[in-house]
């Protein structure tokens, strides 16, 4: 079973100072060794976040990816004097992408099939509507004709 591993990272500090801190840590886990099966992901955003995303088979190795983005982030952060705080990992069970196309494509047709219905049900509104109208408008021939 695959899994994602997530951390988050608040740091006080400016936009361009946030982009060279991710810089650096995308570069030191390059040079790490992590198996090709393994995927690290690093975001940051104007909410002062670094975000590392690590998908991959094991636990234990989140785990320790996890822990070579954080030690390097410490560097960082006591080198350059900034204000940080780490949030927990978070390591959830990751869909199987063929598992999520299969579920995409059933909750597609499902709603194909509603809209079907619903242009069906419409459609009898309408033909009960065109029916009433036509009703009332000889109800309406009958009292003028009185």
């Amino acid at each position: 079973m695959a899994y994602i591993g997530v951390r988050d990272c608040f740091v006080k500090a400016n936009a361009s100072i946030i982009d060279k801190i991710k810089s650096s840590l995308e570069s030191d886990l390059s040079r790490a060794s992590i198996s090709p099966k393994t995927k690290v992901n690093v975001f940051s955003d104007i909410n002062k976040y670094i975000t590392v995303e690590i998908l991959g088979r094991h636990k234990a190795n989140i785990k320790s990816i996890d822990l070579k983005a954080i030690s390097t982030l410490i560097e960082v952060f006591e080198e350059e004097g900034i204000t940080h705080f780490f949030g927990s990992l978070e390591i959830i069970p990751d869909i199987p992408s063929k598992k999520k196309a299969r579920r995409l494509h059933k909750i597609e047709i499902e709603l194909f099939n509603e809209n079907i219905e619903y242009k069906k049900r419409i459609s009898e509104i309408e033909f009960e509507n065109s029916r009433l109208k036509k009703r009332l408008r000889q109800v309406e021939e009958k009292v003028a004709n009185l």
